[in-house]
């Protein structure tokens, strides 16, 4: 009975071990081909209004300004002008800019985002700032581009 058991928990360890390694080795195989460019990417949900670049994003921003400001938009353009300015900080981050070009965006997009969700200021009193952030991000954009 014991030589049963021996020979039942070897073929069982051999067997998972076996199954191990052939893991190990079709992993690299079978695994994911498509490098990702962004942390974003990793939702698989790419939202209509994200931006493509620091152009686009800045783009977009001046759009959902203009628009909120008309006063008969629906809601649905703030909240994307929320996520605009909450996301350019990381779309600033994939790029090559230095950290000195990236903190002045940061920055402001933080000061934006905080008046935007306490809703304490109407858009059209931090309409500059929204304009400053959109030639930051222009700038940034150009800057880029000259290094290729």
């Amino acid at each position: 009975m014991k030589l049963i058991h021996l020979f039942v928990v070897n073929f069982a360890i051999r067997s998972a071990l076996e199954s191990f390694f052939i893991g190990l080795v079709l992993m690299p195989v079978v695994g994911c081909n498509e490098s990702q460019e962004s942390l974003h990417e990793l939702d698989h949900v790419v939202p209509a209004h994200w931006p493509s670049s620091l152009q686009d994003a800045a783009e977009k921003i001046e759009q959902r300004v203009t628009s909120v400001k008309a006063s008969t938009s629906p809601p649905t353009v703030r909240e994307e002008l929320q996520d605009l300015i909450e996301w350019a900080p990381e779309i600033a981050a994939d790029t090559d800019m230095s950290e000195a070009q990236w903190l002045p965006i940061y920055r402001l997009s933080e000061t934006l985002r905080g008046h935007l969700n306490a809703g304490d200021l109407a858009v059209e009193d931090i309409e500059e700032d929204f304009s400053r952030l959109c030639e930051l991000l222009q700038a940034a954009h150009i800057s880029s581009t000259r290094q290729f």
